[in-house]
């Protein structure tokens, strides 16, 4: 099972950006232990942001987990299940039943616990999970049986009024190289083949609904991460034989841009997006763009990059294996933190601009 979706879930748009200033100087303000892990490779996943909590994904439970530091409550869930954050509820999976989906609000009430994943079976795991209050959309990969016809990926609608498939999409593929993505604000589901990037409509009527538009990858054999401008734009980046590229496409796959030369380093996350400039991280460094010119780039001398996130002054924060490092609009650094653990999650915000990271059973928080 993949979690790569959520990583980035930034926002809505899915491109890393969080309109919040974000006045952090890297002060440590507190640390929390969070879980205990036995495994050199065990670590928490994930960092969700609420207005003015965290929930923290322990693998086996999903902590939240107050601006203070103070754990508010654990709710315990399917073993490296997804999680989503909508509407000041939490979604994931019922500890008990994989095809069973389970929410509940701040004060850990549960809100919804009946809702069912269709097609879920021993052989199948999620890779899009887009709960709701009204409708969900998800995106099921079945493994290869060579004795059952079942299709080997299927997107489908499910409206919380009237449960059950709305409409379903089947695709033969054997995994999407690229994460899919759901654009509510256009009301279209972007998932891929192996070969192809695949656009349907979300408010379809029929059952069964053909793709609204079929395309090849924009940027060829470098495109692995997608999303999305206010405008409605496509962002694409990812890393080829030239090495790391970005470009800009519409819904219809016709290419506006594509920076000309390929960057150094492997890409490591969707493009960023802020209301200014647009970043492209690479485990080597950052790559800052406006107006689809080259303005400023930061190498990484130190570590590899790993994740990152915008804020509202152009501020980025950005996670190395074993460090965090703000930069400003101008990709000055303003600080380097060095952590004796690796760092393994992208760096989150809430509502009053407090920094958050995790790495192996901690959360670390900073003013």
């Amino acid at each position: 099972m993949t979690h790569y979706y959520s990583r980035f879930f930034a926002n809505p748009l899915r491109n890393g950006y969080v309109d919040v200033k974000s006045a952090v100087v890297g002060e440590l303000a507190w640390s929390r232990k969070i879980g205990d892990f036995e495994s050199d490779s065990a670590h928490l996943r994930l960092l969700l942001s609420g207005e003015d909590y965290i929930i923290a994904d322990n693998i086996r439970e999903q902590v939240c987990v107050k601006r203070s530091g103070e754990i508010a409550w654990r709710r315990p869930c399917w073993y490296s299940c997804q999680i989503a954050l909508e509407d000041d509820l939490l979604f994931f999976t019922d500890p008990e039943r994989n095809d069973f989906i389970q929410a509940v609000d701040r004060n850990n009430e549960i809100r919804y616990s009946d809702s069912r994943v269709w097609g879920m079976i021993k052989n199948a795991y999620l890779t899009l999970f887009e709960p709701g209050t009204s409708e969900s959309f998800y995106q099921i990969q079945f493994i290869h049986d060579p004795h059952n016809a079942r299709p080997l990926m299927m997107c489908y609608r499910d409206d919380r009024e009237n449960p059950g498939i709305r409409w379903a999409v089947d695709l033969e593929c054997e995994g999407s190289p690229i994460i899919p993505f759901l654009h509510r604000e256009q009301k279209k589901l972007l998932t891929t083949t192996r070969t192809e990037v695949v656009i349907l409509d979300t408010e379809s009527m029929v059952a069964e609904p053909a793709p609204v538009t079929r395309f090849s990858f924009p940027l060829h054999d470098a495109t692995h991460w997608v999303s999305a401008a206010p405008d409605g734009k496509l962002y694409w980046c990812g890393t080829g034989e030239e090495g790391a590229a970005i470009g800009v496409s519409d819904f219809d796959g016709k290419l506006e841009w594509r920076h000309p030369h390929g960057l150094a380093g492997r890409a490591v996350a969707p493009p960023l997006i802020g209301k200014e400039l647009v970043w492209l991280v690479t485990s080597d460094g950052v790559y800052a763009f406006k107006q689809h010119k080259l303005v400023w780039k930061y190498e990484s001398i130190h570590t590899s990059l790993t994740f990152a996130t915008a804020v509202a002054d152009d501020t980025i924060y950005l996670c190395g294996i074993d460090r965090l490092i703000k930069l400003d609009g101008d990709g000055l650094v303003e600080f380097d933190l060095k952590f004796q653990e690796p760092l393994s999650s992208p760096p989150v915000v809430d509502a009053a601009g407090q920094l958050y990271v995790a790495g192996k059973g901690m959360v670390y928080a900073f003013v």
